[in-house]
């Protein structure tokens, strides 16, 4: 019942209100019937009673008992069975001993006191002084009258009524009754249902407008509910303001939303340059060093590998900016690692930095080189800018365990909780002239080749630590 909707539990709510009320009142009706039937049996009693007392006082004064009897007898003689007719009638003297009944068969005059079993005290007793005289057994309602000669008593008239003979009466009044109630409520019942109905309607609607308040994917919002400015009312008009404001401020979310694209575009697209210059400067200071020496058969061949491990990079760049990594035919060599310090060195004479480079690998890993190469020469120059003129960057790469371990250490400023905590996410500002693009693609880089990234930073020291498994597939 508690889950049933209010389109059903309202009305059948009225409904059951209108039936409680129905039999309440159907329930008091009968009883009030019953007790009438009781005061107009005991008031017909109490006439009959007085009337028969005064017929019967003179004959028994004389002792006369055949008298008396023939007018009990009278009493039923050419009469129709009646609820208000005693079943029988007797009379006792002050011992209790039957006198005459309008029964002497079941009631013949004997020396003994008359067997009417627990009432026959009460019955035979004088009644006390404002007494009725009524006295209720299980199954009778006994009548005793005084029956007096002036002053002085000749004994007591006892009319005995059977419970059972009021109860055909009772039952056609309450047929009667139940009726009219049946007959009631088969108007009332749907009356109440309809206004139960009436009544639930706004709340219905009211429902509808406050479901679809949380749901972006709906037209404008329009809550228009029907109904006077009761409390139902006064609500109505605050859910309409709540979705009128709710309305506003999807239009302005839309509106950040696509200002909030168009900037996204552009820190995109400023990363993307910064992650492209990287490569470009090393090959830059390449050709300027094949431009002095460009005779030497050497630093040809060195020229060569780094333009050509630089445009290598740039793809590798931009498939991370997909983050998407494709094995490569080409293992990681120690070579590859060593580039990196050439590729960054630009960065460090300008910023007049120490750099200590600890390259450990003594052979190829089973490992993409083009991605732990640029996972490497990113935090390398991330290093090389967050360190302050004149500090220091050291870089270790060793194989351990099946593992390879990048570290690289920066003497520059600790990086605080907040910025700690979104350091990795993508278009977050980074450090000076960064954009924060470089961390999120490392990161993303590192976890699409099996690995984990880790990061320590206090005030003088940043520890950046990357642990790649050796020889899983990608």
């Amino acid at each position: 019942m508690a889950s049933l909707s209010f389109r059903y539990r309202v009305p059948l709510d009225i409904s059951l209100v209108v039936l409680v009320t129905g039999i309440g009142i159907a329930g008091v009706v009968l009883w009030h019937d019953y007790r009438s039937l009781r005061a107009d049996a005991s008031e017909s009693a109490a006439r009959l009673g007085q009337t028969l007392a005064r017929a019967l006082a003179p004959d028994l004064k004389l002792d006369a008992r055949w008298p008396a009897y023939r007018t009990l007898s009278a009493l039923y003689s050419g009469a129709d069975p009646s609820w208000l007719l005693p079943a029988y009638v007797v009379v006792v003297d002050p011992a209790g001993r039957t006198v005459v009944a309008s029964d002497p068969v079941r009631f013949p005059m004997s020396l003994e006191p008359l067997a009417l079993g627990p009432e026959r005290a009460e019955l035979t007793a004088p009644p006390p002084s404002g007494s009725r005289g009524e006295v209720v057994g299980p199954d009778w309602i006994y009548r005793a009258v005084p029956v007096m000669a002036g002053d002085l008593p000749l004994g007591t008239l006892i009319l005995a009524f059977s419970k059972r003979a009021l109860w055909p009466r009772f039952y056609d009044s309450a047929l009667r009754v139940l009726a009219a109630t049946g007959a009631l409520l088969v108007l009332l019942l749907p009356l109440g249902w309809w206004v139960g109905w009436r009544i639930a309607r706004p709340l219905r609607e009211l429902e509808g407008c406050v479901a679809r308040l949380g749901d972006s994917a709906d037209p404008p919002l329009a809550c228009k509910i029907s109904g006077p400015y009761d409390e139902l009312g006064r609500l109505r008009a605050r859910v309409e303001s709540v979705a009128a404001r709710l309305e506003e401020r999807r239009a302005l979310e839309q509106q950040v939303i696509r200002s909030e694209r168009q900037a996204a575009l552009g820190r995109l697209a400023a990363g993307v340059a910064h992650e492209i210059n990287n490569p470009l400067g090393g090959m830059l200071t390449a050709i300027a060093m094949y431009k002095r020496h460009g005779r030497d058969e050497a630093v040809t061949r060195q020229t060569l590998s780094l333009l050509e491990r630089g445009l290598d990079q740039i793809r590798q760049i931009v498939s991370a900016l997909l983050v998407e990594v494709r094995a490569e035919p080409r293992d990681l060599t120690p070579k590859d690692i060593d580039d990196i310090a050439e590729l960054i060195a630009p960065q460090v004479r300008k910023r007049r930095l120490s750099l200590q480079w600890d390259n450990r690998l003594s052979c190829d890993l089973p490992l993409p080189a083009g991605p732990v190469r640029q996972v490497l020469l990113n935090l390398a120059l991330n290093a090389a800018q967050a360190s302050p003129a004149g500090g220091s960057v050291e870089v270790v790469a060793e194989s351990r365990d099946d593992e390879l371990c990048l570290r690289v250490i920066n003497a520059g400023d600790a990086i605080d909780e907040a910025r700690l905590e979104r350091l990795f996410e993508p278009l977050v500002a980074g450090g000076e002239g960064g954009s924060g693009l470089g961390l999120w693609v490392t990161d993303r880089t590192v976890h699409q080749l099996g690995g984990a990234i880790r990061v320590h930073s206090e005030p003088g020291t940043t520890v950046f630590e990357v642990v790649l498994p050796v020889g899983e597939p990608l």
